[in-house]
């Protein structure tokens, strides 16, 4: 058998570090600096003139931001009742039971807030006197009558116009509705109706009203034998004229039904829900009430209305009628 014949000259085997140094970019002798630092990727003198002065104007700007103050002083005045405690308890000066206590009082804070809010007076009474006055002498001119109502009735007037202009010095409260009873014909209604007069001229949109009968509001409910007319009730002031004075019973879908029972329990929902006024005139005592509509109306009725007796004999009959041909 024949052995492998050995070449004459063989080539150098190439080693490793040989490869590694035939990758390495050659770099002509020849070439100047510049042509060096731009095949290396540096920059040129315009270049970084330009990078320098863009990292100026950033620190200039970073300069004026983080110079100013990071938290702004605290206007204590401003502050709210839980916001002076935080301040307070961060700062070290609480002890282990103020927190609760300052936590009690900002609690019934908001209890508080749930208060209807007082009405404030709308016109001094001297002008509201002065006005109601001229309601009631165009009144008289324009039925023909001469003055009927006597100094304990103006009284009444003046009180009762204290309340609807929110007048706190007057003796009616003024967040309740008003009750006024008395004989037959002496003009209760009438005052409504310059009470509502006066709450449009003023005007005092809060306490304007409608009106409406017992007799009339039972009527409609027997009409459409349902209850839903006293649905318009709890959206408004009102006042219910001659109350019982109506038929005690109704028919309702062929039930015997009381609805003054629920009138009453309508306004005395509205009363308290929502701060609104029902007024009631009436020939009745308001102790002839309970026996009348039961125990439970009368209760919320006593805390929803102030009594007010209106003096005076029937009007209606009164033979001060002037004749315009005497």
């Amino acid at each position: 058998m024949e052995a492998n014949p050995t070449p004459l000259h063989s080539e150098p085997e190439t080693t490793t570090v040989d490869k590694a140094k035939s990758s390495e970019p050659s770099t002509p002798n020849n070439l100047s600096d510049e042509a060096i630092a731009q095949s290396l990727g540096f920059p040129t003198p315009e270049q970084q003139k330009e990078y320098d002065q863009t990292q100026q104007r950033i620190q200039q700007k970073r300069d004026r931001f983080y110079g100013q103050p990071t938290v702004r002083p605290i206007d204590y005045a401003k502050l709210s009742d839980d916001g002076k405690v935080h301040r307070e308890k961060v700062a070290g000066k609480l002890t282990s039971t103020q927190p609760a206590i300052s936590r009690l009082d900002s609690i019934l804070s908001r209890v508080t807030a749930f208060r209807q809010p007082m009405r404030s007076q709308t016109l001094p009474f001297a002008e509201a006197q002065l006005i109601v006055k001229a309601i009631y002498e165009n009144a008289l001119a324009g039925r023909e009558r001469k003055p009927y109502w006597t100094q304990e009735s103006f009284n009444i007037v003046d009180d009762v116009t204290r309340y609807f202009i929110g007048d706190p010095t007057g003796p009616i409260p003024l967040t309740k509705s008003l009750y006024v009873y008395g004989p037959v014909g002496v003009g209760k209604t009438y005052l409504f109706r310059m009470m509502s007069i006066l709450c449009e001229v003023v005007p005092i949109p809060e306490m304007r009203f409608s009106m409406v009968s017992t007799k009339r509001l039972l009527r409609a409910i027997s009409d459409t034998k349902s209850l839903k007319p006293l649905a318009r009730i709890e959206k408004g002031n009102w006042l219910i004229d001659d109350l019982a004075e109506e038929k005690k019973i109704v028919r309702v879908y062929g039930d015997e039904e009381n609805p003054i029972d629920h009138l009453i329990t309508t306004c005395y929902e509205a009363f308290v829900d929502n701060g609104k006024k029902t007024h009631f005139t009436s020939n009745r005592q308001p102790d002839e009430i309970e026996p009348r509509y039961g125990t439970r109306a009368y209760d919320r009725f006593s805390e929803m209305v102030e009594p007010i007796y209106f003096p005076g004999e029937s009007l209606r009959t009164d033979p001060n009628l002037l004749t315009a041909n005497p």
